[in-house]
C-alpha cells in the first residue's frame, strides 16, 4: 500500500505543502488501521489484549514512505482512543470511537501552547464550566497536527485550582471540516477558532498549525 499509494505522492505533497489526498486516507481505512487499538465493539480489532507490535509495525511502514502523509494519520487517533478507553464514558465512547476506527473521524491532539512548549505541568489554557452545564475554553496551542483537516480535536486545558497535572481534564472539541491553511471558524454554540498552518521542515502534508487560539463554548 505505501508503495503503490503514498512513495509516489510523498514528493509532489510536501514540496507543493499539500494536504493528505482523501486516497491515502481511504486507504488507510480500509486496511483497518485507524482501529488497531479500538475494540471490536466498537467498530475496531482490538482482541483481549492490546497489540502494540502490531501499531508500531504499521506506523513504520507507512512512514516509510511519508511520516506526513502516511504515518502521522495514525500516531494522532491512538492518542485519544487510549484516552478515551481510560477514562471516557460508554456514551462517550460509542459517540466517538468507530468513526476513529472507519477513518471517517480524524483527530488532531492539542497540548502544547506558545510559552510553555513540552512543559504539560505548566499548561495554562483553561476551560470554565458555564450555569448551563457547558464550558467555555479560553486560550491558545501550538503545533496541532491536522488542526484545519480533522474532525475530533483532543483539547488538554487547565480546569482546577491544583498546581501541575493534577489541575488538567481532556476535552474532545467536534468541529467541521475541512478549514484549510488559515481559518477562521465561529460555531453556533458561539465562540470563535482562529488557527493558521505552518510548513515545518519535512512534515508538511498534516497541515500544522502553528497557532490556534480563541474561545470556545461547547457542550459538556
Amino acid at each position: 500500500f505505501t508503495a503503490r499509494r503514498i512513495t509516489p505522492l510523498a514528493q509532489q505533497i510536501h514540496r507543493g505543502d499539500q494536504d493528505v489526498p482523501d486516497d491515502i486516507i481511504t486507504g488507510v481505512a480500509e486496511l483497518g488501521l485507524f482501529g488497531p487499538s479500538i475494540p471490536e465493539a466498537y467498530g475496531g480489532s482490538l482482541g483481549d489484549r492490546p497489540d502494540q507490535i502490531a501499531m508500531l509495525i504499521a506506523t513504520e511502514e507507512l512512514s516509510a514512505g511519508s511520516l506526513a502523509a502516511g504515518g502521522s494519520l495514525m500516531t494522532r487517533p491512538e492518542i485519544l482512543v487510549r484516552a478515551l478507553l481510560s477514562g471516557g464514558s460508554e456514551e462517550q465512547k460509542g459517540r466517538w470511537l468507530p468513526g476513529i476506527a472507519s477513518g471517517e473521524n480524524l483527530v488532531a491532539v492539542a497540548v502544547t501552547e506558545p510559552d510553555f512548549g513540552s512543559d504539560v505541568a505548566a499548561l495554562q489554557c483553561r476551560a470554565t464550566r458555564q450555569a448551563d452545564g457547558g464550558w467555555t475554553v479560553n486560550g491558545a496551542k501550538l503545533w496541532c497536527t491536522f488542526a484545519g483537516r480533522a474532525h475530533l480535536v483532543m483539547l488538554l486545558c487547565r480546569t482546577g485550582s491544583e498546581p501541575g497535572h493534577r489541575g488538567l481534564s481532556l476535552f474532545v472539541l467536534e468541529k467541521p471540516t475541512p478549514l484549510g491553511h488559515d481559518f477562521e471558524h465561529r460555531p453556533e454554540s458561539g465562540g470563535m477558532r482562529r488557527g493558521r498552518a505552518s510548513p515545518p521542515l519535512g512534515h508538511r502534508a498534516p497541515q500544522t498549525c502553528a497557532r490556534i487560539s480563541g474561545d470556545s463554548r461547547a457542550p459538556a
